[in-house]
């Protein structure tokens, strides 16, 4: 009788120590709304939706003029399957082997030599989205400008907001965690968010306006050329966040294995 009465206590102290903690747990809109915990799963989303941001995206309209609406469509679809089965694996082997960086898992499966092979291939891949970002930078900010003032010359503002842009990245490219621009990184998925806006809403009317004229063309939903490898390549690199995916998963807390 003792020994029951001893038994039904310890485990009414447990549902007790458990309504507790499940009283103390967050709620959805606590964990959905509170400020970002570094290396909590919303900042791991965050930097990785802001790693895969940016050329490729941008490249989106180029993709379905080189091969259609449908193909172009089709191509995305499996860029984006196949960034996540690369993020997935990685993530996976990352938290198994307790690798922090994308060359000590690659040494880890490959051998001691193939990392600094790797960290080479990555260095020429960085610069090269460096290069191709500052592309873009040059093309847009001097439209910009010359909206506001139509008497200045392309000739000079394109390097000059080139350099400018290099200059002001200087200070955000010097922390060695990622985690330290966290609060400027929403600033791209803001102004992606924006540009979806303005295209769903000027679209239509720009469609209508412009269909069955020569200079518009018709629309095509799949026109299979050479440039198929070029497009496919944009629409992987539109997804591609692995640069940074083995750093988020060794500092991601509490990971899934």
């Amino acid at each position: 009788m003792a020994g029951s009465t001893q038994s039904l206590n310890l485990s009414n102290a447990g549902c007790s120590s458990n309504a507790g903690s499940e009283s103390a747990s967050p709620g959805i809109r606590e964990r959905s709304f509170s400020a970002l915990t570094v290396n909590g799963i919303r900042h791991s989303m965050l930097t990785l939706t802001t790693t895969a941001l940016g050329g490729g995206l941008l490249s989106v309209a180029y993709v379905m003029n080189l091969c259609g609406l449908g193909l172009g469509c089709l191509m995305l679809l499996t860029g984006a399957i196949l960034a996540f089965i690369g993020t997935k694996a990685l993530m996976q082997m990352s938290t198994q082997t307790g690798c922090s960086t994308y060359a000590a898992l690659f040494s880890h499966c490959a051998g001691p030599r193939a990392g600094p092979i790797l960290d080479a291939m990555l260095f020429v891949y960085g610069n090269g989205s460096c290069v191709g970002y500052m592309v873009f930078i040059g093309d847009f900010i001097p439209a910009i400008i010359k909206l506001l003032d139509p008497s200045l010359t392309q000739e000079w503002i394109r390097p000059v907001c080139i350099i400018s842009a290099a200059t002001m990245m200087v200070p955000l490219v010097l922390p060695r965690d990622i985690s330290a621009l966290r609060h400027v990184s929403p600033v791209s998925i803001m102004a992606l968010i924006y540009m979806t806006l303005v295209i769903a809403c000027k679209c239509p009317g720009n469609y209508h306006e412009n269909v069955g004229t020569p200079a518009a063309g018709h629309l095509e939903v799949a026109n299979p050329t050479i440039h198929f490898f070029e497009a496919f390549s944009l629409c992987v690199f539109a997804f591609n966040c692995h640069l940074n995916v083995v750093p988020v998963a060794a500092q991601l807390i509490q990971p899934s294995t």
